[in-house]
């Protein structure tokens, strides 16, 4: 039963890749899916219903991501740091890339930027900083 449960588990973890992957590059260049004209007009947030719906799935999988990066760096995890640089890189390319429309629109995500290019710079340092310690939260043998 645990071996069924943990093929459960990352086999749902990673597949929710895929969607999540192509609605990050599917604007970029305009890759569309069956239904995608009615479904990208419904996921535009423009009811009260809808805002809540799509700010609510952003937050939760934001807040987490971020809880992983804390317990990375409170048990010193270099392995989960490296993992997490992942979603930090591109965070930060979008922010920076789209600040300007932002600008434009009347918002300004500036202070976004900040935080994020900080967290770049010292979740790499403890990353990749070497003192012959394992940094890892595997057992070695």
């Amino acid at each position: 039963m645990d071996k069924l449960m943990k093929n459960i588990a990352i086999f749902s973890s990673a597949f929710i890749v895929v969607p999540a992957g192509r609605d990050i590059v599917a604007p970029l260049y305009g890759l569309p899916l069956l239904d995608d004209g009615k479904m990208l007009q419904l996921m535009n947030p423009q009811g009260k219903d809808a805002q809540t719906m799509m700010w609510g799935l952003w937050g939760i999988n934001h807040v987490f991501v971020s809880i992983l990066k804390v317990i990375a760096v409170r048990e010193n995890n270099q392995r989960l740091m490296k993992m997490l640089l992942c979603t930090v890189v591109p965070t930060l390319y979008f922010l920076v890339a789209g600040n300007a429309g932002m600008k434009k629109a009347g918002g300004d995500m500036t202070g976004f930027v900040i935080i994020i290019a900080l967290q770049l710079v010292s979740l790499t340092y403890l990353a990749f900083k070497s003192d012959g310690r394992r940094r890892s939260s595997r057992k070695t043998r």
